[in-house]
């Protein structure tokens, strides 16, 4: 992967997994949703996750960008091939904090020759009931020989 995604250009947009659903407005659920199916249609790997470890390492000749690698135990696979863990990396802004929440989310990855990467923001939701039976239905709608995707540069 050669671009960078700088994550604190995307900050304001990454409210998606911070909010309890019974704190949510109909709005914005509705929101969530939207943007849920919209990441699983545009990306070729999602699944709920437990996020167990990140590391963070420098970028070579680059000063102001860190790499986390973030190592997660796969709870149930939505699409993409199932695993039992999932490795993959996210580069930020050097002074990015790394967070290991193990709280299970939705992600939504990209790949490269079997390599997965953070496709930047709206790619973690809350993995409840509704997002989570929205997330399989919009895997089941999908052609299973997509290669194209278009949060995955």
């Amino acid at each position: 992967m050669k671009n960078y995604l700088f994550l604190t250009a995307c900050i304001p947009f990454m409210v998606f997994h911070t909010h309890a659903i019974g704190s949510l407005t109909k709005e914005q659920l509705d929101a969530q949703k939207m943007a849920l199916s919209e990441a699983v249609v545009s990306t070729p790997y999602s699944a709920i996750v437990k996020h167990t470890d990140v590391e963070v390492l420098p970028v070579p000749d680059d000063e102001t960008s860190s790499k986390h690698v973030y190592h997660a135990d796969v709870i149930e696979t939505i699409r993409g091939k199932k695993r039992n863990n999932i490795r993959y990396v996210m580069y930020v802004h050097h002074d990015e904090e790394a967070i290991v929440d193990d709280t299970p989310v939705i992600i939504t990855l990209c790949e490269d020759h079997e390599a997965h990467y953070w496709p930047g923001s709206g790619s973690e939701f809350e993995a409840n009931s509704t997002l989570t039976e929205v997330a399989k239905a919009s895997a089941a709608n999908i052609a299973k020989d997509q290669v194209q995707f278009s949060h995955c540069p």
